[in-house]
């Protein structure tokens, strides 16, 4: 993984390209086998990209959890994702300039298909609306991804996150 991916890369930076303006933070998500002996690829990765761009690392395994990945991430201006799943803890650690939010929920309680609300996130939703808010305050931008299973209806869950952080 990461390894003679230059090609690749850089097809994906120059149609990302353009989007223009509407260019947000690109993410680097890796699977769960994306285990910590791959810290010296993903250091690598990370130091040929762009400066000129904004990425953000989600990994899926908590080994990954620890002060030389934040290290790394912070050294190359890159945010660690933080994720609202059940297969990883959540995360305060910021190690940009923006935060970087997945709220991806638990793909066996809902199934995210039907176009409705399948699990009450109010709780969830008022939580990481104060952890967001200190963030705004400070004038940090900050990009929010809402998978289907974490209510199983992403415009409502956009809805109350907005509302409780106005």
């Amino acid at each position: 993984m990461l390894k003679d991916c230059e090609r690749e890369t850089n097809l994906f930076l120059e149609r990302t390209n353009l989007l223009g303006g509407k260019l947000g933070a690109s993410l680097l998500q890796f699977p769960p086998n994306f285990a910590v002996d791959h810290f010296s690829d993903l250091t690598n990765f990370l130091q040929k990209l762009p400066k000129t761009r904004r990425y953000v690392v989600e990994v899926r395994d908590e080994r990954w959890l620890n002060n030389d990945f934040y290290s790394l991430l912070k050294a190359n201006g890159v945010a660690l994702a933080w994720v609202d799943s059940p297969n990883m803890p959540l995360s305060n650690i910021v190690t940009s300039d923006f935060l970087y939010i997945r709220l991806e929920g638990d793909r066996s309680k809902v199934k995210g298909t039907i176009g409705t609300i399948e699990a009450d996130k109010a709780e969830g939703l008022k939580m990481w609306s104060e952890k967001i808010k200190p963030w705004l305050k400070k004038n940090m931008e900050v990009y929010g991804y809402f998978g289907k299973y974490y209510s199983g209806y992403p415009p409502s869950d956009v809805k109350s996150l907005l509302k409780l952080l106005s």
